[in-house]
């Protein structure tokens, strides 16, 4: 039976000093082990001296503006896609950028592509609902409409309609 007392069991001195001794900041090769004690410079501070904190960065606000300003690009053919998401692609990636500028956040890339193609997606999505209500308030489309509209829901004349307003070019 095993005897687990308080009292340090004795050691053998000549067992004792075959052991080999522990240097702080050596390894058991000779060199400096990275991290304790004095560590070679390149590798920071040791184990217990004072280790910069790191702070995390903000980056979420930059990586938000990009993918919803490639969305606004992608879908500015519609209002909600173009308009919408481009202007909150704006609204967010300034407050990124501003991050970038104040070292909070690295992604400065991410919230200018985010605000430039936010910026597109407002700008595209615009120009195309105004080519749309000019398209649709030409005189040939007015003329087209009022031909349909004689043609009392007569397909012949329909496609008749169809045929001579597809023919002026």
């Amino acid at each position: 039976m095993t005897n687990y007392s308080d009292e340090a069991s004795p050691v053998d001195p000549a067992a004792a000093s075959a052991m080999p001794k522990y240097e702080p900041g050596v390894s058991g090769y000779g060199s400096a082990t990275p991290g304790y004690g004095n560590a070679p410079s390149g590798y920071g501070p040791g184990y217990g001296q004072g280790a910069p904190i790191a702070t995390s960065m903000r980056n979420g606000l930059g990586t938000a503006a990009l993918i919803l300003g490639i969305l606004a690009v992608v879908l500015c053919w519609t209002v909600i896609g173009g308009v919408v998401l481009g202007v909150v692609a704006l609204g967010i990636g300034i407050p990124g950028r501003a991050r970038v500028r104040h070292g909070q956040a690295t992604n400065g890339g991410s919230a200018i592509a985010g605000i430039v193609l936010g910026a597109i997606g407002v700008v595209a999505s615009v120009a195309l609902v105004v080519v749309g209500i000019s398209v649709l308030h030409s005189p040939r489309v007015q003329n087209l409409r009022n031909c349909d509209a004689k043609a009392h829901g007569n397909q012949a004349a329909i496609s008749q309609c169809d045929k001579q307003f597809a023919s002026i070019g």
